[in-house]
């Protein structure tokens, strides 16, 4: 039964317009991307140094591209930091498209006809979950690489064995942290049946988190650091540095660890307790 549900769920979405939408996005970002990195003296930041420095490379918060120390010899993670860059705009990608995904059926009442006919709200949830995971991961490593391939031929800068392996280790990473933003704003549409709700707590984090971290970095609250510690867009701002600061991974792993599975046990005891009319 579950598999029938992935079967027509994905029967329907690669036949949908929202993943032809889905995929031209897709391709005018990474012409954006093209733009920034091909364009000289352009700079992209959101967010920016630390302060602190490892090998003379800068530890960022956020996300901060084409800034090299030395153009003539770039750093490897000064490649990295460039060619991931766009990360806060694929943040609100991935859990836009997630959300979608995850709440169509909902909102337009194939759920209840579909319940009426003797199917399970929580299979059909899931099922819409493991495809949103698909399609976003998918997108996400294709992203990725080829804004890794754009830099290293402008910066005509190539990859060891092990640096590939950093790079795999690091958007692996990445994309489990906007897994948590993804099922985080999916619960809230799910509670709220509005997206609007959804995409105003993605804003919010995206937005305020960069300020408060900026703030905090003064003040050292004690309440702060551990409002940000439960923050899923904190942490995807933290990554950038994990290199110098090893903590930061377990860090986010924990977060991770702890975060998917109570963002799905929280939706899926919703939907069971939840009546449709």
């Amino acid at each position: 039964m579950f598999a029938n549900i992935i079967r027509c769920d994905w029967y329907r979405l690669v036949r949908s317009r929202f993943l032809q939408i889905t995929v031209i996005v897709f391709a005018v970002v990474i012409g954006l991307f093209a733009l920034f990195c091909t364009s000289g003296n352009s700079r992209f930041s959101f967010g920016g140094p630390t302060g602190n420095t490892k090998d003379g490379v800068p530890l960022i918060d956020g996300f901060v591209g084409f800034a090299y120390v030395d153009a003539a010899h770039p750093h490897f993670w000064e490649i990295m930091y460039s060619a991931t860059c766009f990360t806060v705009i694929t943040l609100f990608a991935i859990s836009i498209t997630g959300m979608i995904i995850t709440s169509t059926d909902d909102l337009n009442g194939t759920t209840k006809l579909a319940v009426a006919r003797g199917n399970s709200q929580t299979l059909m949830f899931v099922s819409k979950v493991i495809l949103a995971v698909l399609v976003t991961g998918v997108l996400w490593v294709l992203h990725n690489l080829v804004t890794l391939l754009i830099t290293l031929s402008q910066m005509d800068f190539s990859l060891t064995g092990e640096q590939w392996s950093a790079w795999v280790k690091f958007i692996g990473l990445s994309y489990l942290v906007q897994l948590v933003l993804m099922l985080l704003a999916s619960w809230l549409v799910l509670l709220t049946r509005s997206r609007v709700v959804g995409f105003a707590v993605l804003v919010v984090l995206t937005f305020g988190t960069i300020i408060v971290t900026a703030v905090n970095r003064e003040l050292d609250s004690q309440v702060i650091n551990t409002l940000l510690a439960i923050d899923p867009v904190w942490h995807l701002y933290r990554i950038g540095r994990a290199w110098a600061e090893t903590q930061i991974t377990g860090q986010a792993l924990l977060f991770c660890g702890v975060a998917i599975p109570v963002l799905m046990a929280a939706s899926i005891i919703h939907l069971r307790s939840r009546e449709l009319s």
